[in-house]
């Protein structure tokens, strides 16, 4: 529970303390009423820090409209994680992790402008930023994520309309729309439930398995933010995710 606590608190202030200073999201005040969560569910018709989540607020006031995710095409093919067939370079810091790690995963596909700005590697957990305009992208790996809504390891729980599921070959993958407000992240496991405020504008990301042939199928997750995501939609976090490429160790 501390390890992905401290994950969540990362993930709040991340766009603050990469390596581009990004504008930080702003924190509000944790004062009540709670925001209610939106009676009906985001905009992405088919449909998986950073990332971990999981609560509703007790509704008092007006819902907070979610953004609007275009949905993906209806077939999908699996999403492989292979090594490149031939070599490509990759950046330093990729190869610290590639040491580390003993393989990295290496996105081949990014939208226009976004370069690589940090690299953490904490408890075996990769977290990759990439960033252009204070726009941040992060991938993290590897992870684990279950849909049920009651799994937040701070007792909270997801609005139920934050998952959109969508079928990627084999796997049902899962977008999730927002996250826990940063005042709520920051005020941690001594927060009551039915004060936990979800930001439905605060990020979208998508929770899905790279296959790996011959070896072990990795979770991980792909993240963009801050909010509001007007910037990438649903095809284009697939698109990133079809890019990934497996660094191996090759010494």
């Amino acid at each position: 529970m501390n390890k992905l606590w401290i994950l969540l608190l990362l993930a709040a202030v991340l766009p603050a303390c990469t390596t581009e200073q990004p504008t930080a999201t702003p924190i509000p005040a944790p004062s009540a009423p709670p925001v209610a969560a939106p009676t009906a569910a985001p905009t992405v018709a088919a449909p998986t820090a950073v990332l971990p989540a999981t609560a509703a607020a007790v509704p008092s006031s007006p819902a907070t409209p979610a953004p609007t995710v275009i949905s993906p095409p209806v077939e999908q093919p699996d999403i492989r994680c292979e090594a490149p067939e031939s070599a490509i370079d990759v950046p330093e810091e990729i190869e610290e992790v590639v040491e580390q790690q003993g393989f990295a995963m290496h996105p081949t596909h990014l939208p226009s402008g976004f370069r690589l700005a940090g690299v953490s590697n904490a408890n075996n957990e990769v977290r990759q930023i990439y960033q252009m305009d204070g726009k941040n992208i992060i991938l993290a790996y590897p992870i684990e994520f279950s849909a049920d809504i009651l799994s937040d390891p701070l007792g909270w729980e997801r609005p139920q309309d934050a998952l959109n599921s969508v079928q990627i070959g084999d796997q049902m993958a899962h977008f999730m729309i927002g996250g826990w407000s940063d005042a709520s992240i920051i005020a941690g496991p001594a927060l009551k439930p039915d004060r936990a405020e979800w930001d439905y504008e605060k990020s979208v990301a998508l929770f899905f398995i790279c296959r790996v042939s011959g070896g072990r199928d990795l979770g991980m997750a792909i993240q963009a933010l801050p909010g509001p995501i007007d910037w990438i939609d649903a095809d284009g976090i697939i698109s990133i995710a079809h890019s990934l490429k497996r660094i191996p160790r090759t010494r």
